[in-house]
This record gives structure tokens, sequence and C-alpha cells, in this order.
């Protein structure tokens, strides 16, 4: 893969409409990435080839994107509390609501949302 990395997310390849933002992780991707892929964070989400889950569990309610390349060496990637999170370009913040089934995934995952620590 480019630059060595093992893992990352596939960029959005056009800006526009059709980008949005995983409102557990704030992974930015087009609509069509998240249902091919799913996100590459959040795999329990189960969103690959699962439309309403992809619908669920993102927005088009985001502000502002950052390209991280190296989550753990980089300064930006730490003040956004995403050091741990997959390379690949991120909101700064994002708006919505998940639904209770969604919330009791992350609750059974012990998870939590990062929607803005700007």
């Amino acid at each position: 893969m480019a630059h060595g990395l093992e893992r990352h997310a596939e960029p959005p390849m056009t800006l526009g409409k059709s980008l949005v933002a995983c409102m557990v992780c704030r992974l930015v991707k087009l609509s069509e990435q998240f249902y091919q892929d799913g996100c590459e964070n959040c795999t329990f989400l189960d969103m690959a080839q699962n439309r309403g889950r992809c619908e669920d569990c993102t927005t088009i309610n985001f502000q502002g994107i950052i390209t991280v390349i190296n989550p753990a060496s980089s300064w930006a990637a730490k003040w956004l509390h995403m050091g741990h999170s997959t390379p690949g370009c991120y909101a700064l913040s994002v708006r919505g609501d998940l639904t209770q089934e969604i919330e009791d995934v992350l609750r059974e995952n012990n998870r939590s949302r990062n929607t803005s620590n700007c």
C-alpha cells in the first residue's frame, strides 16, 4: 500500500454532496465508499453492504476536513483525540443523532462518539 501504510481509509475521490462522515469516529468518505467498505475505525457497526446501517451511522452535517496520514505521530490527530484512528480524512465536527439501536451497539462495544474536540 502507499507510503507503507498497512491499513487506511481510501480518501474520497470527489467532493460534494455525496460526502458523509461517520457519526461515531468522524471519518469522511463518499456514501458509496461506506456502503462498499464500511467504516475502517468502526467495523463493529457493520456498515459494509448495509445501506440502512450506513444511513443510521453517517451524516452530511459536518464541518471541516483534516487528512491524517500518521495518527500516532501527528500532533493534530492527538489534539483531535484521533491518535489511534485509521489514516484517512476526518471531519473536525459532526452533528446528528444516532438511533437507540446504534447507541446500544456502542455501549456493547465499550465505545463512545467522537463528535467534536475543537
